[in-house]
């Protein structure tokens, strides 16, 4: 987990360091997911950003693509696997951002930022695996 969500863990509050104008919004998002004292603990590793994930058995690198939260991470292997989170989504009609972005401007830069290193394939959060081109085209 990246350092700017580990708060969400800490005081069990998914709305953490997130900018959210909808009030309906943060009323209505408790109800569908829960968090209770029992659920809050502390992140066991906070990955930073270009860190390498070679110590963990994976030939990749994190990246801290805020947009859907401060702290989303993507992780890229060195074969060109994007595991992209909820940055990313091909739930829709063409692939892009997810629609549920707490910062757009942020999300925005972030795919900018993803669009020059060396992805082949995309496995977002929701929808289906994609490859890297079709956001492209």
């Amino acid at each position: 987990m990246h350092q700017d969500d580990a708060g969400m863990l800490e005081n069990g509050d998914m709305f953490w360091n997130r900018k959210i104008k909808s009030t309906l919004l943060k009323k209505v998002m408790p109800i569908f997911i829960r968090f209770g004292e029992e659920e809050k603990c502390s992140p066991d590793i906070l990955l930073k950003d270009g860190e390498s994930l070679i110590d963990y058995g994976l030939d990749a690198k994190v990246y801290n693509t805020p947009g859907h939260s401060s702290g989303s991470l993507c992780i890229i292997t060195a074969s060109g696997d994007l595991l992209c989170g909820d940055l990313l989504t091909s739930s829709g009609q063409k692939p892009g951002l997810n629609s549920i972005m707490y910062d757009h401007e942020a999300g925005s830069h972030s795919l900018e930022r993803l669009k020059v290193m060396p992805i082949q394939t995309v496995y977002p959060g929701h929808g289906q695996i994609f490859p890297w081109v079709a956001l492209k085209s």
